[in-house]
């Protein structure tokens, strides 16, 4: 019996080892923050992106454009910040045009 459950801790152990995989870094090439930036801010309701573009550049974000109010800005700029990656945000937005 014992001979038993020490056979199938070991298959246990061996198919769980095998099952783990590698932990992928994180892409923090500017093609990898952007992504993780449109993931954030696709589809919210609360963010007219229609007239916005953002770009990232050595880690650096700018977002160029028009927003109708200035919290659009601010939830954006508080979703952009949360992204790993991000060193800093330079904002070229007109509000309310």
């Amino acid at each position: 019996m014992k001979a038993i459950r020490c056979a199938c801790a070991a298959a246990a152990l061996f198919l769980a080892a095998a099952c783990a995989r590698p932990i992928q870094p994180e892409d923090d090439s500017d093609a990898g923050i952007r992504a993780r930036i449109e993931t954030q801010v696709r589809g919210r309701a609360d963010l007219d992106l229609s007239h916005i573009t953002i770009d990232v550049y050595s880690r650096v974000v700018t977002i160029t454009g028009v927003l109708p109010e200035d919290s659009q800005l601010k939830v954006l700029k508080h979703l952009i910040d949360r992204v790993s990656g991000v060193d800093q945000i330079i904002e070229n937005v007109v509000i309310g045009e």
